[in-house]
């Protein structure tokens, strides 16, 4: 009786290592991770984008400026009031209403809600303007 054996031959499997992603690729799953958490497009980062530029911006010239831009501000409205009394010139407050977008029937407390309820509607839009401002003005007083 012949036995015959077989033999299989077994190759160690060496495990090739996957390469880490880089920095970048990393960066990008993050924050389209994020993004997908938080509910935003594109759309949406590039105003709050825009609207942190725009504060930075005021806060930097207010910084820099402000003084000026108060006390010229000051001047037009007592000025504007003078020649109001005077009757050089007559404001229509109504039609200034119209402009600003507020209705002549308002209250403060409705104005008040009214801003409030603008400020809870665009709360990323606010909220990168207020860090823009800050970070502006900090820069601007440096």
């Amino acid at each position: 009786m012949e036995s015959s054996v077989s033999t299989v031959s077994v190759q160690p499997v060496v495990p090739t290592a996957v390469p880490a992603p880089s920095w970048w690729e990393s960066f990008k799953q993050f924050v389209s991770h994020t993004m997908d958490r938080m509910n935003l497009t594109i759309a949406d980062i590039s105003h709050m984008i825009v609207f942190f530029i725009g504060g930075f911006l005021l806060g930097l010239v207010l910084c820099r400026y402000g003084r000026f831009f108060l006390s010229t501000l000051l001047v037009l409205i007592v000025v504007f009031a003078l020649f109001d009394y005077l009757g050089i010139v007559s404001l229509q407050w109504s039609r200034v209403q119209q402009v600003t977008g507020v209705n002549p029937n308002y209250t403060l407390v409705q104005c008040w809600q009214a801003v409030v309820s603008l400020i809870r509607g665009n709360l990323l839009i606010t909220f990168s303007t207020v860090i823009g401002f800050l970070v502006g003005y900090g820069v601007g007083s440096r």
